[in-house]
């Protein structure tokens, strides 16, 4: 099995699968795993919840074409979107803090290598124990959503053999977009 931490993490697990075309599942990248532990954050940091009790994710690239995944994500079982105080200026300014934390660390301790530590254990311990753990992270995409031949980050159910399923996610029209545009910037680096 290959867990790749690297930048660009999405284009590398696509080579590593080209590579190794008969391992499939057992090659994958770390993703948006962090990105959207970051997003849990700042939105349950302004709707005073725990982050655990928030479900959503952020998506598609490691970087400018990510995504956040909002319009069907849950809280406790509610809504996101129907939850007391969440509109998309609220989704907005969590989002932007997510993308902006990675350089706010950097800027203060020159790395971000804490937090990618604890991700690895993460998913490591999912597949050590078969936890079978959903993970957004990097996945060579297999006629999803009608995609195929980049890889990008979904969610997964991460166990001992690795990606054992690849989940489809409900997505609005926008989130589609954003699907689309993330597929397009990858594509020209996976062919």
């Amino acid at each position: 099995m290959l867990l790749l931490v690297t930048n660009p993490v999405d284009v590398l697990t696509y080579l590593a699968n080209e590579m190794y075309p008969n391992k499939k599942g057992k090659i994958f990248g770390s993703g948006t795993m962090l990105d959207t532990a970051r997003f849990r954050f700042h939105l349950a940091e302004e709707l005073k919840v725990n982050p655990h009790s928030v479900h959503t994710y952020i998506l598609g690239e490691h970087g400018d074409n990510s995504f956040p995944v909002y319009e069907n994500a849950l809280i406790g079982g509610q809504r996101l979107m129907d939850f007391d105080g969440v509109n998309d200026d609220l989704i907005k300014k969590a989002f932007d803090k997510t993308r902006e934390a990675a350089y706010r660390i950097i800027e203060a301790k020159g790395a971000t290598y804490y937090a990618i530590g604890v991700v690895v254990s993460k998913v490591m311990s999912s597949i050590e124990s078969n936890a079978r753990t959903v993970y957004p992270v990097s996945v060579v995409l297999n006629n999803y959503q009608g995609y195929s031949g980049v890889a990008l980050s979904l969610p997964c159910v991460v166990g001992a053999n690795g990606i054992e399923r690849v989940l489809e996610v409900d997505l609005s029209n926008k989130e589609k977009e954003d699907l689309k545009k993330a597929v397009e910037a990858l594509l020209e680096y996976c062919k």
